[in-house]
């Protein structure tokens, strides 16, 4: 396609895409999108609406295959932002011709790397990567390592943080930008305008009660058992709770009960009802779904159960988090949070293997109710609270430096159950984990 588009001159081009796309100056902030992954689109919007309002109103090019999803969302999270999708009638006709795999490595990818030629200080969070998952295709941008983040690592996790690097498509100038950005202003209106799809929602639902939405991942390596959890909702239905389900039908089935909802497979499942649950949700718990995303478009409070992958993580402010408890086979024994820190398989990825090592064990029934009831007493505070932390995670922050990535730069930290129980100087050897007795 790209040859085709070296005979044109820009004008052509540029009406060939989106009319509107003529009236783009030199002065404007051009954010480039063409993720068509939920997480990774609401991230970009969340950036372009933080843009607008402290800097100027950008415009944004959603040159994505899931251009209906991004123009869905973009009057509740980023209002400030122009922007800007296909109105020419053949793109329009190869979006609904066209798989997503041949549209976005085809017209997405040659769409991108045209706006990245012709402006070059356009912005975007992610590179292109192609779908399905190449491990072949390394990032363009990551190869540069700064010599300050790697002096005097260790070969191994020197080498795991070079893989890293090469399969992280995050841009890291901009995508450091995004998480200092969020320190500046708080963003708390976005909510109006869904609730009365709320109140609808509430009341086809049944639900008469403050709720709390559970989102559950059932991804190999991202997963969690359902079993685990029931405990944990009878918990929050006994605090006054009602409990939503959320997510696709991959979540897990939980017996009825009252004030138990399986919004999942319910009728009524839309992404802007997803929204106006997340806007008015007490809190959120998930185990590193995509669409706990939300929960930062809102500022609604997250907590995150069986974490994994530290090095992704959001600008959250209000969010707290336990990772799975990471076992080394060849050692035979599981890590301490600080040992984990300082391990080549903390880069450990979806679709990223840095160490085979380690086996990653879900938290007991026991540890998620301890957990729960600590992230309950958070929820009267204030933002700024959020962030005063206690001496042991002030600890753990201070042990974070570059080479950690979003767990360097997040303002969420674990939680002290989580922290007292990995601490080097208490975790067990043998012992996988922690009983209720072991926890009190």
């Amino acid at each position: 396609m790209l040859p085709i588009i070296n005979r044109l001159n820009s004008r052509k081009f540029r009406r060939f895409i989106c009319k509107e796309v003529d009236f783009i100056s030199n002065d404007d902030d051009i954010f480039l999108l063409i993720e068509t992954n939920l997480k990774a689109i609401v991230h970009t919007l969340e950036y372009a609406e933080y843009w607008a309002r402290i800097r100027q109103p950008p415009i944004l090019i959603a040159a994505s295959h899931a251009a209906e999803t991004i123009y869905l969302l973009f009057p509740y999270i980023c209002p400030s932002v122009k922007v800007l999708r296909y109105d020419n009638p053949f793109p329009k006709w190869l979006f609904r011709r066209t798989s997503l795999q041949v549209y976005h490595n085809f017209f997405s990818k040659n769409i991108f790397s045209y706006f990245k030629t012709i402006a070059s200080d356009s912005l975007y969070l992610f590179e292109y990567q192609p779908i399905p998952y190449d491990k072949t295709f390394t990032s363009p941008y990551n190869h540069f390592i700064e010599s300050s983040e790697t002096k005097d690592l260790p070969k191994p996790f020197l080498k795991a943080y070079t893989q890293y690097n090469q399969f992280c498509f995050k841009r890291k100038d901009t995508w450091n930008d995004y998480f200092q950005i969020f320190s500046e202003i708080t963003i708390n209106d976005r909510k109006e305008k869904l609730e009365k799809i709320n109140h609808l929602l509430l009341h086809t639902l049944g639900i008469n009660r403050p709720y709390v939405i559970l989102h559950l991942n059932s991804s190999p390596f991202r997963g969690t058992s359902s079993k685990k959890f029931s405990l944990a909702i009878d918990l929050l239905i006994r605090r006054g709770y009602a409990v939503i389900l959320q997510g696709q039908r991959e979540q897990p089935a939980f017996a009825p009960r009252q004030h138990f909802h399986d919004y999942s497979r319910d009728v009524n499942v839309s992404l802007e009802n997803d929204l106006a649950l997340y806007a008015y949700a007490e809190f959120v718990i998930s185990s590193k779904g995509n669409s706990e995303i939300l929960a930062q478009v809102f500022n609604t409070p997250l907590l995150g159960l069986n974490y994994v992958e530290p090095t992704s993580l959001l600008p959250h402010k209000k969010h707290r988090f336990f990772f799975k408890h990471v076992y080394d086979k060849r050692e035979e024994k599981y890590l301490s949070w600080r040992e984990y820190l300082n391990h080549p398989g903390f880069f450990n990825h979806t679709n990223l293997n840095t160490s085979s090592e380690l086996r990653y064990d879900e938290m007991s029934e026991e540890e998620i109710i301890h957990t729960i009831e600590e992230f309950l007493t958070l929820l009267d505070k204030n933002e700024e609270s959020w962030l005063d932390y206690s001496p042991l995670q002030q600890t753990f922050k201070g042990s974070l430096e570059k080479k950690h990535f979003d767990l360097h730069k997040a303002y969420g930290v674990p939680t002290m159950t989580y922290l007292e129980q990995m601490d080097q100087s208490k975790h067990s050897t043998s012992s996988g984990p922690l009983e209720i007795a072991s926890c009190r």
